[in-house]
């Protein structure tokens, strides 16, 4: 769940490589009829920031996408165990039709582990990833999704349900300095 691959390890610079770890812009895609979803996590760095909520930092957005193609978000609950550095949401969906969803993962913390539970005898499926060619988006605190209040709330996340292609989020907090080596 992290926006570098472990090959640019040796080459950017150690903060852009920490940055990278955060799962901002990252989604997501599977299909369930399931009325209720599961979604909890364990996070590596801190659950909120002085300047960011909780919800921001270290929160989750899931979508379903409408008969229209839209994508609306989902009523949900959720538990931050902080002494665990354990995430819990708790999506409820009502409709028991075959529905595709979208899971915005956290725009400041790293993911170590992640589940999805589902009702029992509810179907699952994954939702191969799209090959199309991407949008690159790079900057600074802004793009990685600072200040907002939650996943779908950060401007390239918008894009993403706006035009509904590939977005990649190179946003790397006070670090967007047109680096050759995050070029590469």
């Amino acid at each position: 769940y992290t926006r570098l691959p472990l090959r640019a390890k040796e080459i950017v610079n150690k903060t852009v490589w920490e940055l990278s770890q955060n799962s901002a812009g990252l989604a997501i895609y599977f299909k369930t009829n399931s009325s209720t979803i599961t979604i909890s996590y364990t996070y590596t760095n801190q659950l909120s920031l002085w300047h960011m909520p909780a919800t921001g930092v270290s929160g989750i957005s899931l979508l379903t996408q409408t008969k229209e193609g839209n994508w609306g978000t989902i009523q949900s609950t959720f538990q931050f165990q902080s002494s665990k550095k354990k995430v819990i949401y708790k999506f409820n969906d009502n409709r028991k039709s075959f529905n595709t969803f979208k899971l915005y993962l956290p725009l400041y913390n790293s993911i170590q582990k992640l589940e999805i539970i589902v009702d029992d005898q509810s179907q699952f499926e994954w939702i191969e990833k799209d090959y199309s060619l991407p949008i690159v988006i790079y900057g600074t605190s802004i793009v990685q999704g600072c200040c907002s209040s939650t996943p779908i709330s950060a401007w390239s996340n918008m894009a993403n349900n706006y035009l509904n292609i590939p977005i990649l989020n190179f946003g790397f907090s006070g670090n967007g300095k047109l680096e050759e080596s995050v070029i590469k």
